[in-house]
């Protein structure tokens, strides 16, 4: 088994997509301590906390120079496929219904790899998605 990037809906170019999440660090600015605080968020984000951090959690790496350091392929061969994904990112919708479809999403992989068969996963999902979204939203095909 391998990975494998996601297609487009027509398979336009790029060719491939995938969806992002995202988290930051900043400085209120209400804050009593602005430069004690912007020091914390430079040694945070510093490439090797990066780096460390990113192996540690399975996260992508924040910096593209944290991205090409060889830590992270040693936490996970996988990393630099994931990291070649990010050029085709979207960010994620913020919509209360995503984390409840891309956890049907993982369902569905963990059952096509526990053997079921993957045109009755297929269906399962749909109907899934379908309950989640409202039938309004899904189409077919």
């Amino acid at each position: 088994m391998s990975a494998t990037p996601m297609p487009t809906q027509f398979g336009q170019a790029p060719g491939t997509v995938t969806l992002s999440g995202g988290w930051t660090l900043a400085v209120s600015a209400a804050s009593d301590k602005p430069d004690d605080s912007f020091e914390f968020i430079k040694q945070a984000l510093s490439v090797d906390n990066v780096v460390q951090y990113s192996a540690a959690t399975g996260n992508l790496p924040v910096r593209g120079d944290a991205a090409a350091d060889p830590r992270l392929n040693e936490a996970n061969p996988l990393n630099q496929f994931w990291v070649g994904l990010l050029a085709n990112t979207h960010y994620r919708p913020a919509l209360p219904e995503y984390p409840k479809v891309s956890e049907e999403i993982q369902k569905s992989v963990l059952d096509v790899v526990a053997g079921r068969s993957p045109a009755e996963v297929s269906d399962q999902w749909s109907q899934q998605v379908s309950r989640i979204v409202g039938p309004a939203n899904t189409r077919a095909g």
